[in-house]
């Protein structure tokens, strides 16, 4: 028993020396780090420079605290500020970062050190440590510093980029780097701006709820990238938040068209519009083709021309105005006026060239044509057409060329293979283009409905009906199926037909009429009936 009570009373006297030994020399390194601190302020007001850069270094090799080591960089920021000398910031930091790794404020004075030396990879890689919002700032001017490396003064071009350049894939590659969801969101508009909204609707995810982005906007972007739930989960989310406004007013209608809702979907643009005459020209687009479709023609002219009053020589407005009128000489004078300001636009171009083809010579087309190709190398609207006018004028070289040019731009793979389907058709190589057109499309139901018109060509009306319905199954998939309807009767129309050949009659009867509930002036639908009832 003695002998335990022994050992206790060591064990008790190293663990007391102990401590008093620990609290003796944090004392004494608290002490030192003092005094060279004290010295150091001291060389700093008697200018001497030298011997202060000695002072800091030899205090970045001792066993600091937390608070002590902020001490020491605040003085080697402050010289180095002075001095344009960097080195002693970044041996200070650099240490710093070693002894507390997860210090932000240490990575962030050590990649402000690297940075103003121009070592800009250096400062991207430390950088990359910083994940708190109070160093967003330097961390963002490290990642474009570095992107722009090649640059005499990378931010500053980086930064002019960023409020003059158009390029999304510009603005998704920094919002990246930045993690930055404004950026993803303004990449997001300019990847629509640039007919991409597959692209749009990849990033979506990135963008998130920021409070930074207005949740409107967040709205809209999900609902013209074709992500419809996304964007009424997001109208929900505001809906009773805040005031009706315009937008949210103009997305509900949007949201009831694209959902077959669509005398709501009228009910609220004309609600928009009675609130912002000059809100969004699409609520005009809209009404005028709701119209339209409701047998309304007087009233779809006076909504375009109240759209082309608020938004003059809207694009799109005019195009659909002009398809209503026809060829009328009002029509001309239209485009002539929008062609003075764009002369090189290829939508508008493509309208004069079709609908007025008998003041131009086809030679003047064609020429035409190859220059509307050279400045708008990846317009899909023109490579199809294109495409087209060369076919039915059996220029089959040209249509090649057409799409070798497009895939040299840079465009989709898909809409190429597509295009070149129909070129394969003009050479009668029925198996090329029955492969080509079971790629994916741009309008997902076109490949199945093209290779049905093929095997309907080719006398197999069983292929042909097995087809179309695959086409009927992709056009309902699509997140705007309501949008075009009278592609759904073209193709019920077709598996009327297919139908009729295999002498399925009652079944070719039963889809012709509902080729023809839904556009009554189906043509191809009509014939089946009649053929159907004799």
């Amino acid at each position: 028993m003695k002998g335990l009570t022994k050992l206790l009373f060591i064990l008790s006297f190293l663990l007391i020396a102990s401590a008093l030994l620990y609290l003796f020399v944090q004392q004494a390194g608290r002490v030192s780090i003092d005094k060279l601190l004290i010295q150091t302020d001291q060389k700093i007001q008697e200018g001497k420079i030298a011997e202060v850069k000695k002072l800091l270094k030899s205090s970045a090799k001792m066993n600091l605290s937390r608070h002590n080591w902020l001490r020491v960089i605040d003085r080697a920021y402050s010289l180095s500020k002075s001095t344009s000398d960097y080195t002693v910031l970044e041996t200070v930091a650099q240490r710093a970062v070693k002894t507390l790794p997860g210090a932000q404020e240490f990575w962030a004075f050590y990649t402000e050190s690297l940075l103003r030396q121009k070592r800009y990879a250096e400062a991207k890689e430390a950088a990359m440590k910083i994940d708190s919002e109070e160093f967003s700032g330097l961390r963002g001017e490290a990642l474009l510093s570095d992107l722009h490396s090649d640059q005499a003064n990378p931010l500053e071009y980086a930064e002019k980029n960023l409020t003059t350049s158009a390029d999304a894939s510009y603005f998704q590659s920094v919002a990246q780097d930045l993690k930055s969801p404004v950026l993803f969101y303004d990449a997001a508009i300019l990847w629509l701006k640039s007919g991409y909204p597959e692209r749009a609707r990849a990033i979506l995810p990135w963008i998130g709820a920021d409070k930074q982005t207005p949740a409107i906007g967040r709205a809209m972007i999900a609902f013209d990238s074709g992500d419809v739930g996304r964007a009424a989960q997001e109208l929900d989310r505001i809906r009773g938040k805040q005031a009706v406004s315009f937008d949210e007013i103009f997305l509900s209608g949007s949201l009831n068209l694209a959902t077959g809702h669509y005398r709501n979907a009228y009910d609220d643009y004309n609600q928009a519009l009675n609130l912002n005459p000059k809100g969004d020209w699409r609520a005009y687009q809209n009404l005028a083709v709701l119209s339209w479709e409701n047998n309304d023609p007087k009233k779809s002219i006076q909504y375009l021309r109240s759209g082309l009053k608020a938004f003059p020589l809207q694009k799109v407005l005019l195009l659909t105005y002009c398809y209503y009128l026809g060829n009328a000489p009002e029509v001309k004078t239209l485009l002539t006026q929008y062609l003075s300001k764009h002369p090189l636009d290829p939508e508008v171009n493509i309208y004069n060239l079709f609908y007025f083809k008998g003041q131009t010579p086809p030679e003047n087309q064609t020429t035409t044509l190859w220059i509307l190709l050279n400045n708008n190398p990846l317009s899909k609207t023109l490579i199809s057409y294109m495409v087209w006018f060369f076919l039915s004028n059996l220029n089959v070289v040209d249509a090649n060329l057409v799409l070798e040019r497009f895939a040299n731009a840079g465009g989709p793979e898909s809409w190429i293979t597509f295009y070149r389907g129909f070129v394969q058709v003009s050479e009668n190589n029925f198996d090329a283009a029955l492969q080509s057109f079971s790629e994916p499309t741009p309008n997902d139901w076109e490949g199945p409905y093209n290779q049905g018109l093929i095997y309907q060509y080719m006398g197999n009306y069983n292929a042909a009906f097995e087809t179309f319905t695959r086409a009927e199954k992709a056009f309902y998939g699509r997140t705007n199926s309501n949008k075009h309807p009278r592609n759904l009767s073209n193709i019920y129309s077709q598996l009327a037909l297919s139908s009729l050949k295999n002498q399925k009659y009652a079944l070719a009867r039963t889809v012709a009429e509902r080729a023809i509930s839904i556009d009554k002036n189906n043509v191809l639908a009509q014939r089946v009936l009649r053929e159907t009832t004799i």
